[in-house]
This record gives C-alpha cells, structure tokens and sequence, in this order.
C-alpha cells in the first residue's frame, strides 16, 4: 500500500451518461448525452420521448450536472408534455457556465468542452502579476481537421470567402482563474461569440489581460472573391517553414513540403496552385526551397 497524504479527496462518479439502453433508437453526442430540441423532445420518432438533466445535450454541448438546471429542465418539459410544443417558449439553456472555490481557487467557466479541441493556456502581463493571487485564462479551441468541413477531403480544394470562415478555430470554453469582476463578465460574451483565431500560434503569444480586453483581436476582417487567410508575421511564418526541415537540410525543406507548409500557414491550394508555386520556388531545380525565397515569395 502506498500511503499519500492529501488535504482533500474527491470521489467524483456519475461523469458519463449511461445512455447505452437508447443508443439505437436515440440520436447522442460524441459523449453519449441524449440530443434534444428546444423543446427537450428527444429524436425519437413519434416525438413522445423528453429528456432532462446532465444526460442530455440541448445544443450548447456542455453538460452540467447541478440540481437547478435539472430541475429547470425538468419542468420545462412537464410543461411541454401537458400543454403542447406550440404553448410553452422554446428551452433556453442560455450559455452553460460553472463557478466554484476549491484549495484556494476561484474559477468561472462558460462553454462548451464536446469535440476535439486544443487547449491554451494565457498568462497575466508580466507588470501585472500578483505572487499571492493565481490568475489564468484557459481556452478550449475547436480543432478544424480535413474531413469536417463538407463530410470530405479539403486536400485539392481552395476555400473562398465564407466558406473559409466557418473552417477557422473558435473559442467555444474559457475558464479563468481569478481575474477582476470586468474580466469575468466578458467570458459569457466569448462562450456565445466564439470568437474566430485565424492564427493558434498568435493566440499563445497573447496576455489574459490581451485577449480579455478584445476577445476578437485575431479574427480577420472578411475575404473578397480568391482570397485566402494566411499567417503573415515573421515569427510565424518561420516557425511553420523550419518545422518541415530535415535534420541534414542547411534550413532548406523540400518544394514536396510547400503544399502542408502553406495550409499550415492558412492556404489551401488546388494542384494547379501549388505546381506554379513549387516551379516559381526551386529555383536551383534541386527539390529544396530556402527560408528567405519562401519568406519573400509568401509575403509578396
């Protein structure tokens, strides 16, 4: 036996929906929740069937499991079932959020957690940081793979417009640690928005204080027609380009590479695209692409 000593234990049980018996009749989430509507009416068929409760996901995503939002829940749904779907409003679960004290913490948090999401980590300003007072910030961004923008393959594809926009990172959760009463009155308003990051790697370089004060200070303005986004900073761009170098490369990367190099860096191109580019980069018409060339060749 391995003795640990601890100032508290937390037996938590209950954290998964046991929802197996209506797997094949009702339509869950990607955590099992039951999915109902506005008016909490399950996806059963004859549209009898109402849920209520942590079990269900009523189109926030985020499950809480607290007494009042059930109860909440609960009644809205009597009320549904015995006066009719037409008489009573539709359910609003309004922006799902947590606020607890635990060992000398005091966080808030509001969103969403289902799916695949990264998570990041923002600091206070170095002039602003209290040794006796923990504050952070904590970001769950939505991570956009290949095959979820239109059920396909984005490879060969080059987004236009709006299109592209819905493909971009959102902020969809934030919990903060701390922070001033203005701060915290800003995170119901991020979880809504869900604000768009053109740019993950330039949202780890900002403050708390940063993105608290402008939760949309990385959201692009809108494309025109054959437009693309693209990360257009020094320190990005060579962070993309020399993440794709070889180890024996002198800090060249193969024009095999420029296609992943540039929708890394926000572009997707078709292949036509891309061959005019890998021509117009092997300049030595040896296979490989320096540094400047790419840096010169992108931001012109």
């Amino acid at each position: 036996e391995v003795h640990v000593p601890a100032r508290l234990t937390i037996i938590a049980i209950g954290c998964e929906p046991n929802t197996d018996l209506f797997s094949s009749t009702l339509k869950t989430t990607e955590t099992n929740a039951l999915l109902v509507d506005n008016t909490l009416c399950t996806s059963y068929q004859g549209r009898n069937v109402y849920a209520a409760g942590d079990v269900v996901s009523c189109g926030s995503g985020l499950r809480v499991g607290t007494k009042m939002k059930a109860a909440n829940m609960g009644r809205h749904a009597a009320r549904v079932m015995v006066q009719g779907e037409t008489q009573v409003a539709p359910y609003d679960s309004g922006v799902e959020h947590l606020t607890s004290r635990f060992m000398d913490l005091t966080w808030h948090f509001f969103g969403s957690i289902e799916g695949n999401h990264e998570v990041v980590i923002l600091d206070q300003e170095e002039d602003d940081k209290d040794t006796n007072h923990i504050c952070f910030l904590v970001l769950w961004v939505t991570r956009r793979e290949d095959d979820q923008s239109d059920g396909g393959s984005t490879v060969g594809r080059t987004p236009r417009g709006d299109d592209l926009r819905d493909e971009l990172s959102r902020v969809q959760a934030v919990l903060l640690q701390g922070g001033t009463p203005e701060q915290v009155s800003v995170l119901a308003k991020i979880a809504e928005e869900q604000p768009i990051v053109v740019s993950v790697r330039k949202l780890k370089k900002l403050s708390m204080s940063h993105f608290l004060a402008d939760p949309h200070c990385l959201e692009p303005a809108p494309l025109g027609v054959g437009e693309f986004y693209a990360e257009d900073d020094f320190d990005g761009i060579s962070d993309v380009f020399h993440s794709f170098c070889d180890t024996n490369s002198h800090g060249q990367v193969k024009v095999a590479h420029l296609g992943a190099i540039m929708k890394e860096l926000g572009a997707n191109w078709d292949e036509d695209e891309l061959a005019e580019a890998q021509q117009a980069l092997d300049l030595q018409a040896n296979g490989m692409v320096g540094f400047e060339s790419f840096r010169n060749w992108w931001l012109n």
